[in-house]
């Protein structure tokens, strides 16, 4: 899972931030206690023969989804839309009815285009203390 989500960050273009930034946010190392996070929140993968080749996080207590990541060489395929749909319907399985995400700029017009409401601009800050620009946003599921 954490290697599907650093080489789509590194698969970003230059378009939505500078290369140092993509370097910075993609050398995040894998927190120590990645398999309780994973155990504790809805993480989903998207999986194709034996390998993961997208994965998702639906943060209950939150009612925010965290980032959809998909291997650079599986997107463009609907995976990311899958995903999406998948996490929507879990939510309000779990009763919750406006789900908010803050949008990494390279994400944002996929999340718009689902439905998804600006709220704000925003910084993500990142665990090695990084600051990233983002969109808050909501959408009413």
């Amino acid at each position: 899972m954490w290697l599907v989500r650093t080489a789509a960050i590194n698969d970003i273009g230059e378009k939505y931030y500078p290369r140092s930034e993509i370097a910075k946010w993609a050398s995040v190392e894998m927190p120590k206690k990645f398999g309780e996070i994973v155990e504790r929140d809805d993480w989903y993968v998207a999986v194709q023969g034996d390998e993961i080749v997208a994965t998702g996080l639906l943060d209950v207590s939150g009612k925010s989804l965290g980032a959809i990541f998909v291997r650079p060489d599986q997107q463009r395929k609907g995976l990311a839309t899958m995903m999406l749909s998948k996490l929507e319907d879990v939510a309000r399985d779990k009763g919750i009815d406006r789900l908010t995400l803050e949008s990494t700029l390279n994400a944002f017009e996929f999340y718009e285009k689902n439905g998804f409401s600006i709220v704000k601009r925003s910084k993500y800050r990142l665990q090695n203390g990084y600051e990233l620009d983002c969109i808050v946003m909501e959408k009413r599921i």
